[in-house]
């Protein structure tokens, strides 16, 4: 990888003139060879150790930010860059649009200026080594308004066995969470995965403070939330559990804003120590 395919590759992807030099130099000048040759050199391991098992080979990428001398949130970003890097020729040999190379690899870039603008640095949050790992090893994609995320089903269902191929369906923040925009992600899903990539759908799951009843009766059934829970058939249900649905509907700011009608209702809630709750639901695919 040169340093104009690093600039070409992530500049296509989105990032920001100022991220693309620091990460550039940071590979690259001649003022950090020193990292550079070290990093080249280990690159492989950590990228073996990290493809093997990225919540294990966190341990190990701390340990080369130490020895190297870089924060290790910066390095998580730069290595997440690199190994994103990598993944190209995956898609490429699947054929797989570049829309959906676009949409899905751009969250890496973006989620590494929320950290800037968070920090007043360059890096990643240690946190994302659960979330960002599936946007850069090609197991999960993004098709329209949401994403989705290959694996095998973990219960035992009346209707559906353990084991089955399954769509884990997250949500992106943004844009408006549109009902037919989510009708049209599903459409695409059931073209895409068996088209490129031979993966016969058994059905899509979601797990989410989103699908959680107590969201949709304080909106009611006509809201963006609502209708796209109503999508699921609900077979775990968490009352008790609140974090998720905390941290998302107040931006994990206190004291807890009021500017919705769901954040006065949601701290309403919470005052008189009852949860927010989160969902398990599951639709299967005909």
């Amino acid at each position: 990888m040169t340093q104009n395919d690093f600039r070409e590759y992530y500049g296509g992807l989105g990032m920001k003139s100022d991220a693309l030099s620091f990460f550039s130099d940071l590979l690259y000048s001649d003022e950090n060879s020193s990292f550079s040759a070290l990093f080249a050199k280990e690159y492989p391991r950590l990228k073996k150790l990290f493809l093997d098992n990225a919540n294990a080979s966190l341990e190990e990428l701390r340990n080369f930010s130490k020895q190297s001398g870089i924060d290790i949130n910066t390095f998580l970003a730069l290595f997440f860059l690199r190994v994103g890097f990598d993944i190209k020729p995956f898609y490429d040999e699947h054929n797989i649009p570049h829309q959906v190379f676009y949409d899905t690899l751009s969250e890496l870039p973006s989620t590494i200026s929320v950290y800037y603008y968070a920090h007043g640095k360059y890096g990643l949050d240690e946190g994302q080594m659960c979330w960002l790992p599936l946007h850069i090893t090609g197991k999960l994609f993004r098709l329209g308004r949401l994403q989705f995320e290959m694996m095998k089903f973990d219960r035992d269902l009346d209707f559906i066995g353990r084991d089955a191929n399954v769509l884990m369906t997250h949500i992106p923040s943004h844009p408006k969470l549109l009902h037919e925009e989510c009708l049209k992600s599903y459409a695409a899903a059931k073209e895409f995965f068996p088209k490129y990539l031979s993966y016969n759908i058994d059905a899509f799951v979601c797990e989410s403070w989103l699908l959680s009843p107590v969201i949709s009766d304080i909106l009611g059934p006509e809201s963006n939330i609502s209708k796209f829970s109503s999508d699921f058939n609900i077979f775990e249900f968490d009352e008790n559990n609140t974090s998720s649905a905390a941290y998302f509907i107040f931006r994990g700011k206190t004291p807890y804003p009021q500017d919705t009608r769901l954040q006065i209702e949601a701290k309403k809630r919470l005052d008189a120590g009852l949860g927010l709750g989160v969902a398990y639901g599951i639709f299967l695919n005909k």
